[in-house]
């Protein structure tokens, strides 16, 4: 009986320190995911769009366990208006762009020399039309990061900061 009830003790504390650790664990997370939309939101509001994002962490159930799923609302002027996939591709081109720029800034946070403030996106918008890409490279000028956007599409409003490049006969020259 003795030794039953030692086990039965050590058996409960264990089961509490993995209770502890698992909570532990989903502050850690949820920590970081309430950075990244902060960032997120931060970028998204520099670029002047209405659109913010709430990013939906990791949850303890009443049962013990983590709820492991991460969910993103999108929200425009602060209102829910659904889920990232039911946008157009210039909207959740924005949001991308800022997701990427966002944990870019945590890693230049913790880095001592600063870290790198170039993003180089190679095609992530290609969902999006002429149009939106242009407005796109627009909203960029606000945000004081150095952006290099690489897509196929043609843009009719170059700027100064724009380089072209076209690809003929197999060799690619700055036009």
């Amino acid at each position: 009986t003795k030794q039953l009830e030692t086990i039965s003790t050590k058996l409960e504390t264990t089961r509490q320190w993995l209770i502890n650790f698992k909570n532990f664990k989903s502050f850690v997370a949820n920590k970081s995911i309430k950075n990244i939309t902060d960032y997120t939101n931060l970028f998204l509001e520099k670029m002047g769009t209405n659109l913010s994002i709430d990013i939906d962490g990791y949850k303890v159930l009443s049962t013990g366990k983590i709820k492991e799923q991460i969910s993103t609302i999108v929200l425009r002027n602060g209102f829910e208006v659904g889920s990232y996939g039911r946008f157009s591709g210039g909207e959740r081109g924005r949001i991308d762009i800022c997701v990427i720029l966002a944990i870019q800034e945590l890693i230049n946070l913790n880095c001592s020399s600063g870290g790198l403030d170039l993003l180089i996106a190679d095609e992530i918008l290609d969902q999006v039309d002429t149009l939106g890409l242009e407005s796109i490279i627009d909203a960029l000028q606000n945000l004081s990061k150095t952006v290099m956007i690489v897509s196929q599409n043609e843009i009719n409003s170059l700027n100064e900061y724009t380089v072209m490049i076209q690809k003929q006969n197999k060799i690619s020259k700055i036009v």
